[in-house]
């Protein structure tokens, strides 16, 4: 298993998001037709770090979570169900999850063709492998 998978059960797990979404959260992009609201996640970069030319197993990624929906409320709701799902969220699943630290968020206009809103997450998940 890896960290994505982590991050998914904790999200779809985490009873204020569910309450709102379900389980519908999609790493990187959801299927055609999906309800709205859901939200997507993807990895957008990593980094792994040495010490003394030891590779410690240890990666800071930063991952995007997107929420998406019909009305600027609901999605910025489900981005804070995201955003207490996850901040400062520690434990040991398929890896050991050291911390996760938000980095920032932004609220994004209108998508005009598909008639939906949009906003986004950013986070440090800083992991062991």
């Amino acid at each position: 298993m890896t960290v994505e998978a982590d991050l998914h059960s904790r999200i779809a797990g985490y009873a204020g998001f569910s309450a709102l979404a379900g389980s519908r959260i999609y790493f990187v992009e959801a299927p055609q037709n999906t309800a709205e609201p859901y939200a997507t996640f993807w990895r957008v970069s990593s980094q792994r770090h040495h010490c003394m030319g030891v590779d410690t197993d240890v990666v800071h990624a930063r991952f995007q979570f997107d929420c998406w929906g019909q009305t600027p409320n609901s999605v910025r709701s489900l981005l804070e169900q995201v955003l207490s799902a996850i901040q400062r969220y520690r434990g040991a699943g398929t890896v050991t999850i050291e911390d996760i630290l938000i980095d920032s968020d932004i609220d994004h206009p209108k998508e005009y063709e598909s008639d939906t809103y949009h906003s986004s997450l950013d986070a440090m998940v800083i992991y062991r492998e």
